[in-house]
């Protein structure tokens, strides 16, 4: 317990920001590596979790270069419950757009995890 905020106080946040502030609801993928039959591996995506609480927001996109071209680049925060499980390994679809997660919040006293998502290519 935190001196500071009780126990029941952080599962009170929690279960409001869950249920007031994620309207829409992603699916959580992770990879596996599986052999390509040409001597290497490909990563083959599977669904871990469904219809986890989520709400996206979007950066201020920017252009970056790459191979001698400008590419469009737009990252965006993930928000979901604490209790959901999210690394920098898995993927996240959200309304049929696949992203990658970059980065995941850690701390303490965390009411909800939040992550940085980039469009895959």
């Amino acid at each position: 317990m935190s001196q500071l905020l009780p126990d029941a106080e952080v599962a009170r946040l929690r279960t409001d920001i869950e249920n007031l502030t994620l309207p829409d609801t992603c699916t959580i993928l992770t990879g596996t590596l599986t052999v390509d039959g040409m001597g290497g591996n490909t990563t083959a995506w599977g669904t871990t979790s469904t219809g986890v609480a989520c709400r996206l927001d979007a950066h201020k996109g920017y252009e970056n270069l790459g191979g001698a071209a400008i590419r469009p680049y737009q990252s965006f925060t993930l928000t979901v419950p604490q209790s959901a499980t999210l690394t920098t390994e898995q993927r996240v679809i959200h309304n049929s757009v696949t992203y990658n997660v970059t980065s995941v919040n850690a701390g303490s006293w965390l009411t909800c995890k939040r992550a940085i998502l980039e469009v895959t290519a």
